[in-house]
């Protein structure tokens, strides 16, 4: 908050839980790790991929912090992520806010982005199975399943997604 309201200094508060304990520090604005800070989010933001995975294996005992994660099904569970334009190739967050649609060109509202649309193609790293094939002219992503089937995404085939991961 101090960074972007050019504040230069602030009171930091705290509370003893056990207690009720308060104590406050008076902290000054550092530029420099704000600065870092905001390059490392807007890398997550604006990344053309999901985050890498913390562990490949979650049920290892360094990797607790999977438990407690409301992907952990998406990462290694084998679950499809949400149909909606934030999974979909198509859309690309703006530097302004927002999001846009590069297949249509258009800025997406938050009820369309939820909606999404028939043009959705997941992002490749959203889809439990290798990708093997891609045909740009036609739209589709060809991917190798788990279960041994071979899944095309960009086809009516997408809504019968529960039947492609069985």
């Amino acid at each position: 908050y101090m960074h972007l309201r050019h504040r230069q200094r602030a009171l930091y508060l705290a509370v003893n839980k056990n207690t009720d304990e308060l104590h406050g520090e008076r902290i000054y604005h550092d530029p420099d790790f704000c600065e870092m800070l905001l390059k490392r989010v807007g890398m997550a933001i604006f990344s053309p991929m999901p985050p890498a995975k913390m562990h490949e294996d979650p049920k290892l005992r360094a990797a607790y912090k999977c438990k407690f994660c409301n992907f952990l099904d998406i990462c290694h569970g084998g679950t499809f992520a949400r149909i909606n334009c934030r999974t979909c190739v198509h859309s690309t967050p703006l530097k302004t806010g927002g999001w846009q649609c590069e297949k249509f060109n258009k800025n997406l509202t938050v009820e369309s982005q939820k909606k999404g649309c028939t043009a959705h193609l997941f992002i490749p790293q959203l889809v439990p199975g290798k990708q093997v094939d891609v045909n740009g002219d036609e739209g589709w992503v060809e991917y190798y399943m788990p279960n041994g089937t071979v899944w095309r995404d960009g086809t009516a085939d997408k809504y019968k997604i529960s039947e492609v991961v069985k």
